[in-house]
């Protein structure tokens, strides 16, 4: 009787996992691109490689009006 509690237990896991899982999975790279923008790293791999090639850094200058209400 135990044995069936914690199957059934860990099946409900997996499927609140699996549904957490595909409702979350879009947003991930999303909010990566997002705080990597925000962190001043909007470079891509590629071009970062072809600054590099000529000598020059990637640095990114974010000036942009605070919000004030």
């Amino acid at each position: 009787m135990a044995i069936d509690t914690e199957n059934a237990i860990v099946r409900e896991y997996d499927e609140l996992y699996q549904d957490a899982y595909l409702a979350w999975n879009p947003f991930y790279p999303l909010a990566d691109r997002d705080l990597r923008y925000y962190l001043g790293d909007q470079w891509d791999e590629k071009e970062k490689q072809k600054l590099y090639e000529e000598g020059r850094n990637a640095f990114s200058f974010n000036l942009i009006r605070k919000n004030i209400n």
